[in-house]
């Protein structure tokens, strides 16, 4: 166990470095070879105009890597605050200065930053292997050094890596990082470097929001065509899919809360208290928790029998833990997620026995890190989500090996920009979401590369008629529609609400449901 109190794996140094370069590999194929880590930095950039200092929303770990084409160096920082990871080039015009903890530069955008290195020798280091760098390959002379026996192209071709972290991509603790990090009025550092260019901006292909907007409301319309009937007896879910994609998207308003409720108490069995999938269907909890989620949206929890419907979930709970998906009996770790999630929601989780459903869970666990639908079961995204979340909901992600798991999900990741759910898998939108949520709760997002999956996403809309497909070019529906849009929320795509990923309901609701009507910050927020 680290200082900070997390669990970590037993990774000798060699085998950080190696789990960290195939992360950056990842990222980035080209990446041959860890030159250096600094275990924590904080970026701030400079206002050209304003000539000031502001911080940006850059922190985490800082590595040197070698590449094997051109640029040849570069510095990457995977950010811990966001998925939008720091990259620089350390050849043509840049420059730099150092002010131990800081080091400033300029790149070849003339956009000015500074690096506030959490322990001072990795900024010296940082700073000698940058010279070093420089001098050996720049357009630009740098200030001469004393001769060596050996050139320095020699040496950074076996430079070691001095400076490696506990774990793998894991910073100091966060209470003391945070309460290091200077403050941007400090002189030493608004004094330091200022004059240079203007910052330049990168822009996306866009998210046709209207139309996905269109093609939700036209689905509900269309209840004789193909894919109305065959997903008749998921209707339930397909209201939350959609409702919660209209939510993302600022167009809840569109549809009648007031006659979506009617048709949704019509699919309530009040003999037992569950929601069936259609009206006139059996109550399941999978449809029963869809039934909740979108009362949440909506804000109307309050046409529940809370006590009626939390019995009828507690009621499902089997003596070693698990959860029955009806009274037929099957057990899934879906089940226990519908459960747990549905019983937080209406803050009746003291009706189940949370201990020992924890401990089934954990019961699911791999040797992979992953989690399985029931004991000794595959590995899958959907369940990890489902295990993952659930846990993340009691309180329990210390169960969870982070790295382990981290590792399973960011390799779901394919040359497409996609993810899949289990190894030699397609790719498919709707793990953008199951695999998205997860990495988020276990904080290891930053292993993926979040532009080729917001691309691949963006690929599989249908631009002219609205909807998300699970492929590009394939038929779109509700289901995808939803994962797509949900995923692209969990990257923090513009104009879009943020969504909760464990209770999978957009951050504003779950601030409701939990604080009341304030905008506290989400359960989950570490």
């Amino acid at each position: 166990m680290s200082q900070s109190g997390k669990l970590m794996p037993n990774l000798d140094q060699q085998s950080t470095k190696v789990l960290n370069l195939t992360v950056l590999q990842r990222i980035d194929p080209f990446v041959e070879e860890i030159l250096m880590t600094a275990a924590h930095v904080t970026f701030y950039e400079f206002n050209i105009e304003l000539n000031q200092w502001s911080r940006k929303d850059v922190e985490g770990s800082l590595f040197v890597v070698k590449r094997n084409t051109q640029p040849r160096f570069q510095f990457i920082v995977m950010n811990r605050r966001n998925t939008d990871n720091l990259v620089e080039d350390l050849l043509g015009d840049f420059e730099y200065e150092v002010q131990v903890p800081y080091l400033l530069y300029r790149n070849a955008a003339q956009e000015v930053n500074g690096i506030w290195f959490y322990n001072a020798h990795d900024c010296e280091a940082a700073a000698n292997l940058f010279g070093r760098i420089l001098n050996a390959y720049s357009k630009v002379p740098q200030k001469p050094k004393a001769s060596t026996k050996s050139s320095e192209f020699e040496e950074l071709e076996a430079v070691p890596t001095s400076a490696v972290v506990e774990g793998p991509l894991e910073p100091p603790p966060t209470s003391s990082a945070a309460a290091a990090v200077p403050d941007v009025s400090d002189d030493s550092f608004v004094n330091f470097f200022s004059g240079f260019g203007s910052r330049l901006g990168a822009t996306m292909e866009d998210l046709v929001a209207e139309k996905h907007v269109k093609y939700i409301l036209s689905v509900e319309k269309k209840k004789d065509d193909f894919e109305s009937l065959v997903l008749e007896h998921l209707r339930m879910n397909g209201a939350y899919w959609g409702l919660t994609t209209l939510d993302l998207l600022h167009k809840l308003g569109a549809v009648d809360p007031d006659e979506v409720v009617s048709w949704m108490m019509e699919c309530y069995h009040q003999d037992c208290g569950g929601f069936g999938g259609n009206i006139g269907h059996d109550p399941h909890l999978l449809y029963t928790l869809s039934a909740v989620q979108v009362l949440a949206l909506f804000d109307r929890l309050d046409v529940l029998d809370i006590e009626k419907v939390s019995d009828y979930v507690a009621g499902l709970q089997n003596g070693d833990g698990s959860f029955s998906g009806d009274i037929w009996g099957e057990t899934d770790t879906r089940f226990s997620y519908c459960a747990i999630c549905c019983l937080s929601i209406l803050h009746r989780l003291d009706k189940i026995d949370v201990e020992k459903a924890v401990n089934y869970i954990v019961s699911c666990k791999n040797l992979d890190g992953g989690f399985g639908s029931i004991p000794g079961g595959e590995s899958h995204a959907g369940q990890i989500f489902c295990c993952v979340g659930a846990l993340a909901i009691t309180g329990s992600l210390h169960h969870v090996d982070r790295d382990l798991l981290g590792w399973w999900l960011c390799e779901r990741q394919c040359k497409d920009g996609g993810l899949n759910g289990r190894p030699e898998k397609l790719t498919d939108v709707c793990y953008s979401w199951w695999v998205l949520s997860s990495l988020i709760m276990i904080d290891r997002v930053h292993w993926i590369d979040k532009d080729k999956l917001t691309r691949f996403i963006l690929n599989c809309q249908d631009r002219e008629n609205g909807g998300i497909s699970d492929r590009p070019d394939n038929a779109v529906d509700v289901f995808h529609t939803y994962f797509g849009v949900a995923g692209l929320s969990l990257m923090e795509y513009p104009g879009l609400k943020s969504l909760d990923p464990a209770y999978a309901l957009p951050v504003d609701v779950v601030n409701r449901i939990f604080f009341g009507k304030q905008r506290a910050p989400s359960l989950l927020a570490s």
